[in-house]
């Protein structure tokens, strides 16, 4: 069963990025449904209670982090709901590993938003994928379902699924 709701985790992070993407923004409902399933989650993973309540500081860390990078408006309203239910089922340690690749990956999205803006007429960004290139925002959704692939193989929650993932490809 912890297969099963990491798996739907990782479909919730790619319908994110997709959405993020196209129209900038992340629907509640998949951010809701993120930090939801980190609960029975916990509850099958067989961790120690002292693991369990690391996760769940982990993404309490994150909501006032995101929050704070949210009121002083440097990250989305969609971006700092995400980043607390992903951050829960990552935990402390495979929290370094998906800061890092978002980190990676956030820039790299910056520097070819800023190319594309500055180079390319908007008549040939496609239409899918044109209101990001349109504004002075960033689909950092995108950023944060990258770390969390990334971060998943060291998270107590998401490993299996991450090998099972990993042998798809």
């Amino acid at each position: 069963m912890l297969i099963v709701l990491s798996i739907v985790f990782f479909a919730l992070c790619l319908y994110a990025a997709a959405s993020d993407a196209h129209r900038l923004i992340i629907p509640n409902w998949v951010n809701a449904g993120l930090l939801a399933l980190a609960f029975p989650a916990l509850a099958l993973s067989g961790l120690e209670l002292r693991e369990i309540g690391l996760h769940l500081a982990t993404g309490a860390c994150a909501f006032v982090l995101a929050y704070l990078l949210w009121n002083f408006s440097i990250i989305g309203g969609g971006d700092a709901k995400m980043l607390p239910g992903v951050l829960t089922w990552m935990g402390p340690v495979a929290t370094i590993h998906f800061s890092l690749w978002m980190s990676l990956v956030g820039g790299l999205i910056v520097v070819v938003m800023l190319l594309v803006r500055a180079r390319i007429p908007m008549a040939r960004v496609p239409a899918l994928i044109r209101q990001p290139f349109e504004t002075r925002q960033v689909p950092y959704g995108i950023a944060i379902s990258a770390g969390a692939f990334a971060g998943a193989p060291h998270s107590p929650l998401l490993s299996s699924s991450a090998q099972i993932l990993a042998g798809l490809s």
